[in-house]
């Protein structure tokens, strides 16, 4: 997980079993760009645009929205040497032997980063676009549909199988509208990161594993 975050490949992808936090990673990835925490240099520090595209505005809500906004998308626990909480991490036996002390971690993206949610469906919890106090913004979409037309993006997470495969090709052209030359030299590449089992993914998850 860590390499995942340090890379700055133009593309990345977060392949594993159920549970095996692909979907927290990105969700950890997208929360450190939208709030101008990204320490690698993947991202603007401010007035960046990110889409989220999942199998349906629900799923986008209830898993991708859920791990970034809600409580929980990891345990935490209070290191004894520090005293300051961290990954709660099994592997160690202080933490296996204090797992009563793990809780839930605090939301990715805290309330003092929102400056506003534009909702699809508030009732059922289903936001559309979130804009920061950073500048950025965060728009979900829904695979069913068709992509957006003549926007330029800093950043696109697919979460899990996407629905029609036009997104792929239609959002690698969006992201180099914003591919540019910088000041000391090198090229800035917006980012692409997709979560995603082998067995629910595509054709085109597979060609970009062998890629």
């Amino acid at each position: 997980q860590a390499e995942f975050l340090k890379s700055t490949a133009p593309e990345r992808l977060a392949r594993g079993g159920n549970r095996g936090g692909k979907t927290v990673i990105c969700a950890v990835d997208v929360a450190q760009a939208v709030t101008g925490q990204d320490e690698h240099g993947k991202y603007p520090k401010k007035n960046g645009r990110f889409i989220i595209v999942g199998w349906d505005l629900q799923h986008c809500a209830d898993v991708c929205w859920r791990k970034l906004y809600k409580p929980g998308a990891f345990k935490v626990i209070k290191d004894p040497v520090t005293k300051e909480l961290r990954a709660y991490d099994p592997s160690l036996a202080y933490d296996r032997e204090h797992e009563y002390l793990a809780q839930d971690a605090p939301p990715l993206i805290p309330k003092r980063f929102i400056k506003h949610i534009s909702w699809e469906d508030k009732r059922k919890g289903v936001p559309k676009t979130v804009t920061f106090t950073t500048g950025w913004e965060l728009t979900f979409y829904s695979s069913k549909g068709d992509p957006p037309q003549g926007i330029d993006i800093d950043g696109a997470w697919f979460d899990e199988e996407i629905q029609q495969e036009i997104w792929y090709k239609e959002i690698s052209a969006r992201l180099l509208d914003r591919r540019k030359k910088l000041k000391g030299g090198g090229t800035y590449y917006p980012k692409f990161i997709w979560s995603a089992t082998p067995l629910a993914g595509t054709e085109q998850l597979l060609e970009l594993h062998q890629r």
